[in-house]
């Protein structure tokens, strides 16, 4: 935030090295709070924003000079107590922008409302596509940008509730945004590389916190666990001091192990649609794909009793995307289909270098409002 004479905007500053240096980039956004910045993926002298205008309403701002200039649209029914939020910019159209919403309903305590809203035309016009009862912690667009999906959670926060009939994930074609609910416990974040779908659940409701799919069709293939607490092993790296991330008392709230030496991870396996036998198709090398964000085909083929076998999904990344699994050195291997027409997928052993600081630094900030309240 920069202040201009009497007004106090906001500007953007630039890094060509990692976040070393910095350096200021075209003019003052015109807006008194700014939310969330983003670029065009084909173009970055192309920026985005989400802002509230002077008179408090939601707004889209759009430059195509590297930040020069700014022209601004409002997307409805947002405001300071709606406010927007970049959620992503489709990976080969820039026209096609998703935006989620924080809001509480009040009647008469707070329950979570949040909702996703799309725009086919660059942030001309905007749409509400999505909304429920509960908080959007997690979006995902799949690596070419044909499906999207959304994650509700619960914050646990004292009197702020959610609708527990409305957690989970959300799954529809970005061609007509019809969705349907292919998970029901609450989700607190989601990814989709080209190696799969990651999403943050809930231990309590699920027994894991962190779990993958190699899609978004978790009939065929349900979220396979990933990370349990009470499989950790050994101090976080990076994070040593017990007042900054407060770890222990984390797991004294989450059952989990604090000590000891690393362990190894169980293999996790998951098995569908038993089909009737047949030669599966090869394997595609993950990741393998078009530039530009179009989907590899990965060799992917088709058994003869009806099975699938998963080649690498391509395309490129979204840009969100760094949880485990995001490059051939950490992902589990892709699907393959068996003779009998089914998905598998197998993880061999792996230690604590599975465990992402921000992911345990975030339990840790629930244990400590758990215990507030």
């Amino acid at each position: 935030m920069t202040t201009f004479g009497a007004t106090v905007q906001s500007a953007l500053q630039q890094s060509t090295d990692g976040g070393r240096t910095w350096r200021a980039l075209g003019s003052a956004i015109p807006s008194p709070q700014v939310y969330t910045v983003d670029l065009d993926p084909t173009d970055a002298t192309h920026i985005f924003a989400t802002a509230l205008t002077s008179a408090a309403a939601g707004a889209f701002l759009r430059s195509t000079d590297n930040g020069m200039t700014w022209s601004t649209v409002l997307i409805p029914n947002t405001n300071t107590d709606e406010p927007p939020y970049i959620a992503a910019v489709h990976p080969t159209d820039p026209n096609k922008i998703f935006v989620r919403t924080d809001a509480w309903t009040n009647d008469p305590t707070p329950v979570g409302n949040d909702a996703m809203l799309y725009s086919s035309d660059g942030g001309k016009t905007w749409k509400e596509v999505l909304r429920h009862g509960a908080k959007m912690y997690g979006f995902a667009l799949s690596p070419d940008g044909s499906t999207v999906v959304a994650g509700y959670g619960d914050p646990v926060e004292g009197e702020r509730t959610v609708n527990s009939d409305e957690l989970g994930i959300y799954v529809a074609s970005t061609s007509d945004f019809v969705f349907s609910r292919i998970f029901t416990n609450s989700v607190t974040c989601l990814t989709w590389t080209k190696t799969g779908l990651y999403a943050c659940t809930s231990a309590m409701d699920s027994g894991y916190e962190l779990g993958f799919a190699p899609d978004a069709n978790l009939t065929r293939c349900p979220l396979t666990p990933l990370l349990r607490l009470t499989d950790v092993r050994g101090n976080i790296p990076g994070c040593c001091a017990a007042a900054v991330c407060d770890f222990a008392a984390t797991c004294a709230l989450f059952q989990c192990s604090d000590a000891g030496s690393d362990a190894a991870k169980p293999t996790a396996a998951c098995t569908v649609d038993a089909g009737g036998g047949g030669t599966s198709g090869a394997s595609g090398a993950a990741g393998a794909g078009g530039a530009s964000g179009a989907a590899g085909t990965g060799g992917g083929g088709t058994s003869a009793g009806g099975g699938t076998s998963a080649g690498g999904a391509g395309g490129r990344m979204n840009a969100d995307a760094s949880l485990p699994g995001s490059d051939a050195a950490t992902a589990p291997p892709p699907m393959a289909s068996s003779d009998s027409g089914g998905c598998s997928f197998g993880r061999g052993t792996r230690g604590a270098a599975l465990f992402m600081t921000g992911f345990l630094a975030a339990l840790a900030g629930l244990a400590r409002r758990r215990r507030a309240n």
